[in-house]
Order: C-alpha cells, then structure tokens, then sequence
C-alpha cells in the first residue's frame, strides 16, 4: 500500500477456527485492557471540577490509547464519549 492508498482495509475472518480465536483470545484481551484501567482520577475531576487533573488524565489517557494516524476529530470525540460513558 502506497501513500496515497487508503489506511483502512476491510478484512473477513476465513473460517471458524479463526473466529473462535479471533472472539475468545483477541476480543477478550481487549477487553481485559479496557477494564484495567483506572479513570477514578479523571472521574473524580469531573465530579470535582479539577480542570488541570482532569487535562492530565485525559491527556495520559490518549497518549496510551491513540496512535498518531487516528487524525479524525471524530475519533476523539467518540473516545472521550466511551471514556464518559
């Protein structure tokens, strides 16, 4: 894929094997890194109105979360929408 391509690709799993593995093993270990983290601080500086608190748990947040080609705006509304939900 070249420059100019486009970054996103649509992918089929090949067979149940595959998704099996794909639902049991990948999607739960995602999973199982959402609930890990702690947002109690980010949370806490809402309810609390700790605006730099909250500045430094989000910005912590994204730097363990968002890659450098997640360009859109809409990413990041919909990840500070899931991390409030």
């Amino acid at each position: 894929m070249d420059e100019t391509s486009q970054r996103y690709l649509t992918l089929k799993i090949p067979n149940e094997e595959i998704r099996y593995i794909f639902r049991y093993k990948v999607l739960d270990w995602f999973e199982e890194q959402i609930k890990a983290k702690d947002l109690s601080k980010l949370y806490t500086a809402i309810i609390n109105g700790d605006a730099k608190t909250f500045e430094d748990e989000l910005g912590r947040l994204l730097r363990e979360t968002i890659s450098f080609i997640d360009a859109y705006e809409n990413f990041y509304h919909g990840f500070v929408t899931g991390v409030l939900s």
